[in-house]
């Protein structure tokens, strides 16, 4: 939120979607005291404006900020990312997370750079002991009849 403090344009891009999960807010405003950061909420109910700290505010409305914030930050999170709470995955996690629709040309390439990437995977852990692939110590793998040739 720091960096957002200076740019109103970002507040503004962060309070609009957030107001749908909780009417009336019209700013955040982050500060800093004591050497902590304290985000409040200004929120409009009637014609009177009221402020609240995170403290205050509901879960769905704290999560609606950090997801938000976290699509402003650089680089973008990926949106498994976004989608975890407290480091841990969610029951359904990844069915929610959205994918494109590709095409057959897109899907045979990728899967080939999957493959590839498995495989040169594999070849490497063929010297891994402690592998499920393990054949032979690397030193035994290598061409030629002695380490020399």
């Amino acid at each position: 939120m720091r960096r957002l403090d200076d740019d109103k344009s970002e507040i503004d891009w962060i309070v609009r979607p957030l107001t749908s999960v909780t009417r009336g807010i019209t700013q955040i405003q982050a500060s800093a005291s004591a050497g902590r950061r304290i985000v409040t909420f200004f929120q409009q109910t009637g014609k009177r404006e009221s402020r609240f700290v995170a403290s205050d505010m509901s879960h769905g409305t704290l999560h609606g900020l950090g997801v938000l914030v976290a699509l402003r930050q650089k680089p973008s999170p990926s949106m498994v990312d976004l989608q975890m709470a407290f480091g841990s995955y969610e029951v359904g996690v990844i069915q929610r997370t959205p994918v494109p629709v590709l095409t057959p040309e897109t899907t045979q390439y990728l899967a080939t750079l999957a493959h590839r990437a498995w495989s040169l995977k594999y070849s490497i852990d063929t010297a891994s002991e402690t592998s499920h692939a393990f054949r032979l110590p690397a030193l035994l793998q290598v061409p030629g009849e002695s380490l020399t040739a």
